[in-house]
């Protein structure tokens, strides 16, 4: 059984009752003062009601549906920044940038994490910026080249909002430039796992990852930023725009 959220029949109750009192009973003041008695009554059974079913558990076989709040996007990219690694395409990403995840790199440590062990092999690591792939197939070797980062619109924002950049300074520095120092910041300041984990999970009870089985999905043993979205689910991301 599913429990969903669904209109209060008192409540359309209390609409019904209402039209039952014609124009000509309101017109009588014996008959609005039977309509206000009536609604008042009502009403306060409603309360009673909703009182009463907010206390009340499920039943055993009812599965409660708790909506999720969308994660940021700048979440999504802390926890990326620091599962990927330089390794981009047969190349190397530049200095103060990552770009693929190596799945051999998370292998070498267990081959499966719980959520404490994901979390804890997350701090761990070094955020660098992720990189934007470029292009498709043969052309995603030029992501290390083009050195374009990942979400430029919420990376030049967060370049503003720690003062990192001023955009209003033609002589400032480019802002790509500006990587080692936001990774540096970013490397110290908490993150969100939970729904990362829970897209990497494998069982039933999105309890643990399972390394062979995230290469399974994944033939080559990596995946970029791109595939990373795929994963968790765009439509889960709350996005600046």
């Amino acid at each position: 059984m599913i429990s969903l959220l669904t209109p209060s029949p008192l409540h359309s109750a209390l609409v019904t009752l209402a039209s039952l009192v014609s124009a000509s009973d309101i017109s009588n003041p014996f008959g609005v003062g039977l309509l206000c008695a009536a609604i008042a009554a009502t009403s306060a059974t409603l309360q009673s009601a909703e009182v009463v079913a907010a206390t009340v558990p499920p039943p055993s076989n009812t599965v409660v549906i708790v909506q999720q709040q969308p994660t940021p996007v700048l979440e999504v990219i802390k926890v990326y920044g620091r599962l990927a690694g330089p390794s981009c395409y047969g190349s190397i990403a530049p200095k103060g940038s990552s770009c693929q995840v190596v799945l051999d790199d998370l292998l070498s440590k267990t081959p499966t994490l719980d959520k404490a062990q994901f979390e804890s092999y997350l701090q761990q690591q070094q955020f660098q910026w992720p990189l934007k792939p470029y292009g498709i197939d043969k052309s995603l070797s030029k992501t290390a080249v083009m050195n374009k980062g990942a979400e430029t619109r919420v990376y030049m924002e967060e370049l503003e909002r720690r003062g990192l950049y001023n955009p209003r300074n033609p002589a400032g520095p480019l802002p790509s430039s500006l990587r080692p120092k936001m990774n540096a910041q970013i490397q110290n300041e908490s993150f969100q796992v939970d729904r990362v984990f829970a897209a990497m999970s494998s069982d039933a009870e999105r309890s643990v990852i399972d390394v062979e089985q995230l290469k399974a999905k994944y033939p080559e043993g990596v995946f970029d930023y791109y595939d990373f979205l795929d994963l968790i689910g765009k439509e889960t991301i709350l996005w600046p725009y």
